[in-house]
């Protein structure tokens, strides 16, 4: 594994979200972001934290935004509510292996399921400002944005690790 995945794990248990025991703290990311899914799972796992893993899936959210009735779209599930109110950090992974996979979805669909998070989402942010919740989020270099920004992966992944200073000795203290 790159040493950077790993830096940049430990970046994200213990500067930005701080970690300590007993957090209770969600990943969200897609599937192809495993390998820093798995090395911040261990972080926070060492931290004496509770973390688990959520898998946002390219082809259901986009089976869910093509075929979900309005009902659907606009349902909140009441665990999504009970994170919102309970946990203590958040770490979301972008990644995907097609960045485009939302494509032909209707614009409209995709804003009725948006809209319908509005509370969840200032609920989430009135937490956030009030110290009770920490979240982070960080890219993690796939072939499909290396493309999407005239790249190799070798060039993006050296951009993108570059950027959170993970080649420093201390990416903190840069």
């Amino acid at each position: 594994m790159d040493q950077r995945i790993e830096k940049l794990a430990a970046v994200m248990a213990t500067y930005s979200l701080e970690l300590k025991k007993g957090d209770w703290v969600k990943i969200i990311g897609n599937p192809v972001v495993m390998p820093l899914v798995k090395a911040f799972y261990k972080k926070a796992i060492e931290a004496r934290a509770h973390p688990f893993y959520f898998a946002a899936v390219d082809e259901l959210q986009e089976i869910f935004l093509k075929h979900g009735s309005d009902e659907q779209l606009q349902y909140i599930p009441e665990t999504i509510k009970l994170e919102t109110e309970n946990l203590d950090a958040v770490l979301g992974i972008m990644g995907q292996s097609n960045t485009k996979f939302l494509t032909n979805v209707d614009p409209s669909r995709q804003a009725l399921a948006q809209s319908a998070q509005k509370d969840i989402m200032k609920r989430f942010l009135e937490r956030s400002a009030q110290g009770k919740l920490k979240w982070v989020g960080t890219m993690f270099p796939m072939q499909s944005a290396a493309q999407d920004a005239e790249m190799s992966l070798t060039e993006y992944e050296d951009f993108v690790y570059g950027a959170g200073h993970l080649d420093d000795d201390d990416p903190v203290l840069f």
